[in-house]
């Protein structure tokens, strides 16, 4: 081989040896940026971050009645990520009985309640908020979101056959069009919107005007956790 193509291999072999060096450092560097954001967020909130307290229950879709789409499970969501390991409900007990009472109102009027998400890691919710960046729709990590604390849900209704209701948007439409109050829609989206405020409001939760699926429970005076459960 002639000398000067051997030395040109050569020094394209370097040049490409050092580019790897340069994104697995820059990829070491950002890891470490990330985890010193959520040491900060841990010491500053008092973060549960190894498992679950006793207070937590596990919503048992299977049995319970509740219509599962937790979308964060799949790469169906605004993300276009999957975020959570699996499909799994968890909430503060208060929160899950409160849920509970709001399902056996809707069954007494032939509906189901659908849950989106319950209580979410504040590892996946930071990074939901790398994506989003918009604090309106997803809350930032370092304030600590309802959902952090096991103490908010994003639900809907179905009909007894699971068909989920009209409601004028799907769920994380990042639009006014997904502000309850919008009346850009037919009245029968409106009214569905009202009998899902109605259920949740009287079984003890308080809405959020700028996105109809969510729902605070009334008390949110529960730490937050990073506990990320395992799958089965």
């Amino acid at each position: 081989m002639p000398k000067n193509i051997t030395i040109l291999l050569v020094a394209v072999s370097f040049l490409i040896s050092c580019k790897f060096d340069k994104q697995k450092e820059n990829s070491k560097n950002t890891q470490k940026a990330e985890s010193s954001v959520l040491s900060k967020i841990y010491s500053e909130n008092l973060v549960q971050k190894d498992s679950l307290t006793n207070d937590f229950v596990q919503i048992n879709f299977k049995e319970s009645g509740f219509v599962e789409k937790m979308v964060y499970a799949t790469q169906d969501n605004f993300t276009k990520e999957k975020i959570y390991p699996c499909a799994e409900c968890f909430l503060r007990k208060e929160v899950a009985e409160a849920l509970q009472k709001a399902k056996e109102k809707a069954e007494k009027q032939n509906l189901k309640i659908v849950i989106f998400d319950c209580y979410r890691p504040i590892s996946l919710q930071k990074k939901m908020f790398d994506i989003v960046k918009n604090p309106d729709y997803v809350a930032d990590p370092k304030k600590i979101s309802k959902h952090n604390r096991g103490a908010a849900v994003d639900v809907s209704l179905a009909n007894f056959e699971g068909k989920l209701l009209n409601m004028g948007t799907d769920f994380d439409d990042f639009s006014e069009a997904a502000h309850y109050a919008n009346t850009a829609f037919k009245s029968e989206e409106r009214k569905n919107r009202k009998i899902l405020r109605d259920l949740m409001v009287e079984s003890g939760f308080v809405p959020y005007d700028k996105e109809w699926w969510h729902f605070n429970f009334k008390n949110t005076d529960f730490p937050a956790s990073d506990f990320v459960w395992k799958c089965k």
